[in-house]
């Protein structure tokens, strides 16, 4: 989805509007389309029609994590059931600490970001990183193996089937020490 305008449907509690406010702002400054219904919905609009409309025109669903979004009651429970039921995407935004307790079970397995207790620029950072998926890299990541450091008798033996326990295995025999492993 990187580098494509993408329709967003912002769900959030009405206590966390500020922060719907700010996501729906960044996201289209970075060239998507939002629904949010306090710039979108007029007076005397079917609320329920409305909704339906917003999430089925998305192409995701911005959803801000908060304890009041999780609340009985709310329409954000109407909101990410559909998204669910539809199997279509749920980006979740974490706006403040929460742990998987305070998640219904169908999203807690949810990959989330958090937003809240970043500074703007990386919570921008971060809220276009949630949106745009995962990013390959451009160049080669740094070489992760290299010379290997004498192992501390304290530390415990590779796991089988590690490079390091192939290495270990494939490494000659000290002169008073039988080889082990296979050949």
């Amino acid at each position: 989805m990187s580098g494509t305008t993408q329709r967003y449907f912002i769900s959030y509690a009405g206590v966390d509007r500020s922060w719907a406010e700010w996501v729906g702002y960044h996201l289209e400054q970075a060239g998507h389309r939002v629904t949010l219904d306090v710039w979108d919905w007029r007076t005397g609009d079917d609320f329920v029609q409305r909704m339906d409309e917003g999430l089925v025109q998305a192409d995701a669903v911005v959803a801000l994590f908060s304890k009041s979004y999780f609340e009985p009651g709310r329409w954000t429970g109407e909101e990410w059931s559909a998204v669910i039921a539809r199997r279509d995407r749920i980006i979740p935004l974490a706006i403040e600490p929460l742990t998987n307790r305070d998640i219904p079970p169908m999203l807690a397995t949810r990959v989330r970001m958090d937003l809240h207790g970043l500074g703007e620029k990386d919570a921008v950072a971060a809220l276009l990183a949630a949106v745009g998926g995962g990013v390959r890299p451009s160049s080669p990541p740094p070489f992760p193996g290299g010379p290997a450091a004498p192992r501390q008798s304290s530390s415990p033996p590779p796991y089988p089937g590690t490079v390091a326990a192939a290495t270990a295995a494939a490494a000659p025999a000290k002169p008073d020490q039988p080889k082990t492993g296979t050949a």
